[in-house]
């Protein structure tokens, strides 16, 4: 969590209130391993909600994928 809020910086709390609001929020990368971290971390902003099931992926692969 500490990693994405370093590299969000002011953006970090922009994610945040989405994800308190209850808000759809798009988070895409060409870095798969470090996409995946993100996500596994944005759930612990809504930490008191206790809900992992806000993450609901929608991915799309190339074809060189």
């Amino acid at each position: 969590l500490k990693a994405v809020v370093e590299a969000l910086g002011e953006g970090a709390v922009q994610l945040w209130t989405a994800i308190v609001l209850k808000k759809r929020v798009v988070v895409w990368s060409d870095d798969l391993p470090a996409l995946q971290s993100v996500l596994r971390a944005l759930p612990a902003l809504a930490w008191h909600r206790q809900d992992w099931t806000i993450l609901r992926p929608f991915c799309l692969g190339d074809e060189e994928e």
